[in-house]
């Protein structure tokens, strides 16, 4: 990575050539783009997080530290931070709304869909710095006679 792309992502982001940003965002890593991003001014962050499909954002998101997270979530439309939330993995989530101010996490846990709510919550209601609010409720079920052979075909079928 050159260190002149955020100038450059910062000129075609005030050029509003947003089919120019998405190019350069499109075959990045998470970690990259998270890196990248927080390079930009906090209304750019916003732009390009509304321009990534959602499931992109939610994982670039869950690679930015606390503090930027914060400052995102704050500064994001409320449409915007539902799709991400709801989009995050339950575990990530989680981490992100155990460090908030509980007032925040209200509000977070108010902007999720009942089922991922119900995770939310449960993951929460774990004691903190339990294993239970580490672990994800995600998981691939194997059958104990399977060989190993089996069991990774399954996973790559179904994990």
């Amino acid at each position: 990575m050159t260190a002149d792309i955020p100038d450059d992502l910062e000129r075609i982001i005030r050029a509003r050539d947003f089919s120019a940003l998405c190019g350069r965002l499109e075959n990045r890593a998470p970690l990259d783009l998270a890196s990248l991003i927080t390079g930009l001014a906090l209304e750019d962050q916003v732009t390009v997080f509304r321009l990534l499909p959602r499931k992109r954002a939610a994982g670039v998101f869950e690679y930015l530290n606390l503090e930027a997270q914060e400052q995102l979530l704050e500064a994001m439309a409320r449409e915007d931070v539902a799709a991400l939330l709801n989009d995050m993995a339950p575990d990530d989530r989680t981490h992100l709304l155990d460090e908030l101010p509980a007032s925040v996490t209200r509000r977070m846990l108010a902007l999720l869909t009942p089922e991922e709510r119900a995770v939310s919550v449960t993951l929460l209601g774990y004691p903190e710095g339990s294993i239970g609010r580490l672990m994800t409720p995600d998981y691939v079920g194997v059958r104990q006679d399977w060989t190993v052979e089996q069991v990774l075909e399954h996973i790559r079928r179904h994990g």
